[in-house]
């Protein structure tokens, strides 16, 4: 059984979408939706907590920022590292800082790292149209791959392809950045 934890005002096409491609390859889905009331995150710590005992892996669509997103985010991981579940994190921003919320993907993708073993974090993820469908095939063969690492989305041809995200993919002036942060700049 896969959790897809959401937001509730994530649009209906994308969760029915994901739960029509895993049905697709005989998996079982149940929806986690929050609300995005930041007085709520407590609530949503105690759903996760009571959730389903079959669950054997998580996905998470990330469509905001923020702390109380992060806070969501570390307690999906934490969930996800004492039942020893394989976690998915599916983002529309980019792990290498070119957009906006690039750092707090950052912190959220290395907390993951951190707590979880077996991970795939895919960045820059269209969740919108018909290519939604191939995102959601990507999801579904995620257990084959070996469910670790960080991957972006890449246009290729009429389809996508998930590419390991690397140093070399960030332009100048964030490899400079993520230089000094490595160094404890």
């Amino acid at each position: 059984m896969i959790l897809i934890v959401a937001a509730r005002d994530l649009e209906p096409q994308i969760m029915a979408t994901l739960r029509d491609e895993f049905a697709m390859t005989r998996q079982n889905t149940r929806d986690l939706l929050f609300d995005r009331d930041p007085n709520e995150v407590l609530k949503f710590k105690y759903n996760l907590r009571n959730s389903y005992l079959d669950i054997t892996r998580l996905v998470y669509l990330n469509t905001a920022v923020g702390r109380q997103e992060l806070d969501r985010i570390k307690a999906v991981a934490d969930f996800a590292a004492q039942g020893s579940l394989p976690m998915a994190f599916v983002s529309p921003y980019s792990l290498l800082a070119v957009d906006d919320q690039g750092d707090f993907l950052r912190a959220a993708a290395t907390y993951i790292e951190g707590v979880v073993p077996q991970h795939f974090i895919i960045a820059l993820a269209p969740l919108d149209g018909s290519r939604l469908y191939m995102v959601a095939a990507e999801l579904s063969k995620l257990p084959e791959s070996g469910w670790f690492g960080r991957y972006h989305i890449k246009i290729a041809g009429r389809g996508l392809a998930l590419e390991p995200v690397t140093r070399k993919d960030a332009p100048h002036s964030v490899r400079k950045r993520m230089d000094r942060s490595e160094l404890g700049g």
